[in-house]
């Protein structure tokens, strides 16, 4: 497939999901979260901290949504917006980030069902942190890929800062960066050492950038700390479903049929790991990893499960792709 052709596909694919997402978009139905979203806005405009406001996360996504409200004014619109731009640029970045593994069908696959999957056009639609947060986190291990494999300072740079972007829009992030580096570590275990330097000196980076937001002053270091406890806290202590609330949420959320195939995908690369590529290995631990996290917090709702859709989806398009050699396979499906 020619370069051009992909293009226009994943342009194609693009404005799908646009189609998908814009249909009562301004419906005039806040939910409690977005209704305090929106008031954090109005206290940013008045001169309030939003360290102050809103202790329990970093203030990047605060201002990237009130910079939507500014222009387009403190409604529905304005609070939503910058979750469809985002969601957008995610599955872009999903192509792109296939890419590096796999064929263009393949990437194009994973662009058409994040384009369509339910539970990503719902959280990719309203005022949220989850779908800004599902692109960087999404970014951070793009960059990291391209330090691994061309050990390029840039790349380490990059790396660093879009680590701590991630830290800078929402704390429980840091699972997705930690699940990429535990990975990592075992790959490299013959050469630790060198790969805990650079460990070190990436998140030295992105705990810069994520004290540079406090202004290093001491009330908002105080405030960023607060809201890490309050964050490790509430996520442990609060239950309020069974552990197994999770899997209904992901088995809606994909559809039964893709949920299953993820399933299949995710067994197929830990049963096979020496003939699966490494990337689909990779995204088949961040997958799994992620999702045990998220089951085993006794606090959980149906956001807390997004950031494993992008490499759900990965593992979804790939194991379509290998059945479609598989004329048979594909019939029963």
């Amino acid at each position: 497939m020619s370069r051009l052709r992909s293009g226009q596909f994943l342009l194609a694919i693009i404005l799908l999901a646009l189609l998908l997402r814009l249909p009562f978009f301004t419906v005039p139905a806040l939910n409690g979260n977005e209704g305090d979203n929106l008031d954090i806005s109005k206290n940013l405009f008045e001169g309030t901290s939003t360290w102050e406001r809103h202790p329990q996360s970093p203030p990047l996504y605060p201002y990237l949504w009130s910079l939507s409200v500014y222009f387009f004014g403190m409604n529905e619109f304005g609070m939503r917006l910058m979750s469809i731009v985002f969601g957008m640029f995610t599955i872009v970045l999903l192509y792109y980030f296939v890419r590096r593994y796999d064929k263009k069908q393949t990437a194009l696959l994973t662009a058409l069902l994040a384009a369509i999957v339910p539970y990503f056009v719902l959280y990719s639609r309203d005022g949220h942190f989850e779908s800004t947060q599902l692109f960087f986190t999404l970014l951070a291990v793009f960059v990291l890929e391209k330090y691994q494999n061309q050990q390029l300072w840039k790349y380490w740079l990059f790396g660093g800062i879009a680590s701590g972007l991630v830290l800078c829009i929402k704390h429980n992030g840091a699972v997705i960066l930690a699940l990429y580096w535990l990975f990592i570590f075992y790959e490299q275990r013959k050469h630790l050492f060198p790969t805990l330097k650079n460990f070190f000196v990436i998140m030295t980076v992105a705990g810069i950038i994520l004290l540079s937001t406090t202004g290093f002053h001491i009330k908002n270091i105080f405030f960023l700390t607060y809201g890490m406890l309050f964050w490790l806290i509430n996520q442990s202590v609060q239950a309020n479903v069974p552990w197994h609330y999770g899997i209904v949420v992901l088995l809606e959320g994909f559809s039964p049929l893709l949920f299953l195939i993820i399933l299949a995908a995710t067994t197929r690369a830990f049963l096979f790991t020496k003939k699966t590529p490494r990337g689909i290995l990779l995204c088949a631990w961040i997958f799994t990893g992620y999702t045990l996290v998220a089951l085993l917090q006794a606090r959980k709702y149906p956001r807390h499960f997004i950031l494993g859709i992008p490499y759900a989806t990965i593992l979804g398009a790939h194991l379509i792709a290998a059945l479609k050699k598989q004329p048979r396979t594909i019939i029963i499906l």
